[in-house]
């Protein structure tokens, strides 16, 4: 009876983790995955090329901090080991990594952290052999400042027209539709703004003036979500000469006085928020009265 020659087989079994193993038959891989919790799965892979290793690190490990967070972004690795890419695992900490599962593909973002505090922040791939090489960098969030900052004036403005100029206003962690207030730091006469929100980081405000606003620089300031401006000024041109009286009345009318009678004229002193009303009598023989 003739018997059959038995072939003689180079097995190695290597186990990579509780869950994985792989079995090597004369340079062809087996690899058994156990996955599904309470009720798992058994997958196997064969390969006849080279067996697979861990993936490169991740590439170009970008961390962006803000406010109490920082944001992760990154490339995939330059190789996955011979094997596909299941996932990343990142880490943040400040000297001992502590790894989970990251939220996306290329992006994860850590929220709750300390602001002023400078992290450590950690990224790597896995694949069905294991956890490749760490990517990292540091990263310190901030708290949020807000800015309101006012350019200058666009337009001229003369005393005694009424007209309107404009101002940019520039604003930093600000939300759109935010209510624009003006301060107008010394009540002058005749000062307005149209109402006005923010829109994006960029808005344009249109501040009015009426016959009564008297010539001048006049400092003024903005307040936006609680947020007081930088200090700017509302140029205001001179029209005609308003530093001199003018009259208001004369009484009686007329031209003449009797030699033993008086005249009283009331005249408007300009003042910078409008005029001070004063009263001179005149009599005969020429005497004059301030009143």
């Amino acid at each position: 009876m003739r018997r059959n020659k038995r072939k003689r087989l180079n097995v190695k079994i290597s186990f990579k983790k509780e869950y994985l193993a792989t079995l090597t038959v004369d340079n062809h891989d087996f690899i058994f995955e156990m996955s599904g919790g309470n009720n798992p799965v058994l997958t196997v892979a064969v390969s006849d090329s080279t067996p697979a290793t861990p993936p490169d690190a991740p590439q170009s490990l970008t961390a962006t901090p803000g406010d109490g967070q920082v944001a992760l972004s990154w490339d995939v690795p330059a190789s996955n080991g011979g094997s596909p890419i299941t996932g990343y695992e990142v880490s943040c900490d400040t000297g001992t990594a502590n790894w989970g599962t990251a939220t996306g593909n290329t992006f994860h973002t850590f929220t709750g952290l300390t602001n002023g505090t400078t992290y450590t922040l950690r990224v790597r791939a896995v694949n069905i052999v294991g956890e490749g090489a760490e990517t990292t960098a540091t990263a310190t969030p901030q708290a949020t400042v807000k800015s309101v900052t006012v350019g200058t004036q666009s337009g001229a403005l003369t005393a005694g027209t009424a007209g309107s100029v404009t101002f940019s206003v520039t604003t930093a962690n600000i939300a759109n539709g935010m209510a624009i207030t003006l301060n107008n730091t010394n009540n002058v006469a005749g000062i307005t703004m149209d109402a006005t929100t923010t829109t994006n980081d960029s808005t344009i405000i249109t501040i009015r003036t009426t016959a009564a606003t008297p010539a001048g620089n006049h400092p003024l300031t903005l307040t936006i979500d609680g947020v007081t401006s930088n200090n700017f000024t509302l140029g205001v041109n001179g029209g005609a000469d308003t530093t001199l009286p003018t009259v208001i009345s004369v009484s009686p009318s007329g031209t003449g006085v009797s030699r033993s009678g008086s005249i009283v004229i009331t005249l408007c002193e300009p003042t910078s928020k409008g005029c001070v009303v004063k009263l001179f009598a005149f009599q005969n023989p020429l005497r004059c009265m301030i009143l």
